[in-house]
């Protein structure tokens, strides 16, 4: 018997139109495409939740379209901690720094604040982050990203997850 799986682009695209919608084009003011996210987990993330620090979470986006023409690409890291588990919904709050690449080979600078919300989809887990840019450019703006990773029960099961990774798209408000 053959199991049918889908693509990991299929995946994305079903989770995040699902879980988040469309971002209708009044309210985006910027956009970058495309996305990856990662972070790893200490103490590891097991089936019950427990107080977790999210470490080196990075979001990098290319292909960025925003108020600003020259900027290019971006990179965010920052870490959160929050009452996580590898198994079902969890919340964490954090903060991180935005670098911007520009055509003219400069980096501008943002701060943010962000929630982030996690959801199992389909057997994916679906991470929406949503916050604010605190300084720097777009200070006083809004962003969401979100991202789908993988899940491994049997990982959940055993040692936890120390490290998860994957797609996402990333828009500002």
């Amino acid at each position: 018997m053959r199991r049918w799986l889908p693509s990991a682009a299929a995946l994305v695209a079903a989770s995040l139109f699902v879980v988040v919608g469309p971002v209708p084009a009044a309210q985006a003011v910027g956009q970058c495409e495309p996305n990856s996210f990662s972070t790893d987990f200490q103490p590891p993330l097991v089936a019950t939740p427990r107080n977790t620090a999210m470490t080196d979470v990075t979001i990098v986006g290319s292909a960025c379209t925003t108020t600003n023409p020259v900027i290019t690409s971006m990179l965010m890291e920052g870490s959160g901690t929050g009452l996580l588990s590898c198994a079902g919904s969890s919340t964490a709050h954090g903060n991180g720094a935005f670098r911007w690449t520009t055509l003219l080979g400069t980096t501008l600078h943002s701060g943010a604040e962000w929630t982030v919300d996690k959801a199992s989809v389909a057997g994916a887990d679906v991470w929406t982050f949503t916050g604010s840019f605190t300084s720097g450019e777009f200070s006083g703006q809004g962003f969401r990203f979100v991202a789908v990773t993988g899940t491994n029960p049997l990982e959940c099961a055993a040692a936890g997850v120390e490290k998860v990774n994957g797609p996402g798209v990333f828009a500002i408000l």
